[in-house]
């Protein structure tokens, strides 16, 4: 059999590291891409390439014309405070690495790389209900707005492209669920917003989604969320639970956090296009919680 290739971006990431472990695992060839983090295991069906995605010219020197059966885009600023700050560090990370990467992939024979595009609940508005994909995208952020930019730039390259709106958790040391454990460990109150909603995917979950979709050669536009919806608030209080930590939530609301980003009250996608086009019977917000927390326990 044929071994299958696969370019990955931002393969040191929370993701991309799920997506390594997940590929390899199936066979699976995969170059992977990073800049400032190494790649955190090896293996033989791993060929790890350091290289900046915002130039261009290092990137085509050092991919050189390789040729790749599924392209998975995961690297981007997603640091809200910094793209807000400074929209050209956004526009660099976002749109331009993005542009570089679809460049220099392109074959000369006009067929494309089947591209997969990993984009954020970020680029839809904040309003009640969970969010199908017909709704009109419409960022309140630069974030959002530079992934929205994304998603263009990875449609034109081919309408065989698929993007997922997401939103994931995993066991990275400055993410969510990290910090709702450290608390925990601490015995610190956890100040949790009762009136942010959102739909959660852990980065294990969604990696097999990824490749469920991938063979299933799905494209489109899909939201890859869990199947139901929940507060900040009572997520704490189920990984305390998973994780078996005691710790008193201090309730809290979005209006009492001090920040110069938009942030949204309802980031809840409604997910039933892709798990019906899968024919999955989807992930709940606990398995993403069960997920992370056992990924975090490994050693």
């Amino acid at each position: 059999m044929t071994e299958k290739s696969v370019l990955l971006s931002g393969a040191s990431g929370m993701l991309g590291t799920a997506l390594l472990q997940k590929f390899v695992k199936l066979g699976w060839h995969v170059t992977a891409l990073y800049n400032n983090n190494p790649i955190a295991f090896q293996h033989e069906l791993i060929s790890p390439i350091k290289v900046d995605i915002q130039n261009k010219a290092e990137l085509s020197t050092k991919l050189n014309g390789k040729l790749f059966d599924v392209f998975i885009h995961c690297a981007a600023c997603t640091n809200l405070e910094l793209c807000e700050q400074d929209l050209s560090v956004a526009l660099s990370a976002n749109v331009v690495g993005t542009k570089n990467l679809l460049d220099v992939i392109r074959r000369s024979d006009g067929v494309t790389t089947k591209t997969v595009y990993i984009s954020s609940d970020a680029v839809y508005p904040d309003v009640g209900g969970s969010k199908l994909e017909s709704l009109t995208a419409c960022p309140s952020t630069i974030y959002g707005l530079t992934k929205l930019w994304g998603e263009q730039l990875i449609s034109l390259y081919s309408p065989q492209s698929l993007i997922f709106r997401t939103t994931i958790i995993g066991p990275a040391a400055n993410q969510f669920i990290s910090w709702i454990i450290q608390h925990g460990n601490a015995q610190r109150e956890i100040p949790l917003f009762t009136d942010v909603y959102f739909t959660p995917i852990s980065v294990d979950n969604l990696s097999e989604i990824i490749y469920l979709a991938i063979v299933k050669n799905l494209a489109d536009i899909y939201n890859a969320g869990a199947t139901d919806s929940m507060s900040k608030a009572q997520f704490g209080k189920l990984v305390l639970t998973e994780a078996n930590l005691p710790c008193k939530i201090k309730p809290t609301e979005l209006s009492s956090l001090r920040s110069s980003v938009k942030r949204s009250h309802n980031m809840s996608l409604d997910s039933t296009a892709l798990y019906d086009a899968l024919q999955h019977p989807g992930f709940s917000i606990i398995d993403a919680v069960k997920s992370a927390v056992a990924t975090l326990k490994r050693p």
